[in-house]
């Protein structure tokens, strides 16, 4: 069994240190815009919290 040996890039200029995370995207949103709603096609809609809490369900399902 062979291993992959990721490829590390140097970061950017306008890289952020330490590296923002999907999460850390996901708790701007809420505490920037908390309230607003995500419309995805007029099929669905849910708030950033909301949205969060969904994410972080998903999560837990698929670690556990």
């Amino acid at each position: 069994m062979s291993t992959i040996t990721p490829k590390l890039l140097p970061p950017t200029s306008s890289a952020t240190n330490p590296p923002m995370l999907i999460k850390d995207l996901l708790e701007s949103g809420v505490r920037m815009a908390g309230n607003n709603q995500i419309v995805y096609r007029d099929q669905s809609r849910h708030d950033y919290r909301r949205f969060q809490e969904r994410v972080h369900q998903l999560a837990h399902l698929l670690t556990s």
